[in-house]
């Protein structure tokens, strides 16, 4: 038997050296699959980005917003869908806006062509109501409540005249509070 005795120095420097330049390109590795795979997934999540942003400009406003669509995927049939989805929605909402300037016309004209009627009304119900010391009791209660009822027309074609300015923005509400109750009571005594 034979025994050979050197140093093994060199050996355990070489498994060193292995052992470091294994670390380094295993690091090296997950170094580079990791930015391959968020290139990939940037390149997959491109079209939802862009789905996403659509989206938030049509919920901020703009209904001219539209997702590229292009392609055969699933993506490209979501796009053109989202797309029809937001013509469909600027379609109504162009609508909406039409029929709320025909509403507005009509509360303008509506009030504007009670007023000369209403003039008159209020200038005979002033007349009435001068005279009722000379009608009977029965008379009397009639005028009265005619006169109350001239007057309520006259506040609700005022009311009227002022909701056309507001909605023309000619106007800011002045608001203040109403108790029910008395405009309740009110109501029933006039009846």
């Amino acid at each position: 038997i034979f025994t050979f005795v050197f140093p093994a120095r060199s050996i355990e420097q070489a498994l060193e050296q292995l052992r470091l330049g294994l670390i380094a390109a295993g690091l090296l590795a997950i170094a580079l699959a990791l930015t391959t795979a968020r290139v990939v997934a940037r390149g997959i999540l491109r079209p939802v980005d862009s789905g996403s942003a659509a989206a938030a400009r049509i919920a901020a406003g703009d209904l001219s917003a539209r997702v590229p669509a292009g392609g055969a995927d699933e993506f490209a049939h979501f796009a053109a869908q989202f797309n029809r989805m937001a013509d469909a929605l600027a379609s109504t909402v162009a609508r909406l806006e039409a029929a709320q300037d025909q509403n507005r016309r009509f509360v303008s004209d509506v009030s504007h062509e009670l007023r000369t009627p209403l003039t008159a009304l209020v200038a005979e119900a002033s007349v009435i109501e001068a005279g009722l010391d000379a009608l009977g009791p029965d008379s009397r209660r009639a005028a009265e409540l005619l006169v109350a009822d001239v007057r309520r027309l006259r506040t609700l074609v005022e009311d009227l005249m002022e909701l056309s300015r507001f909605d023309a923005r000619a106007e800011q509400a002045d608001l203040h509070p109403t108790d029910l109750g008395e405009a309740i009571r009110s109501i029933v005594s006039a009846r």
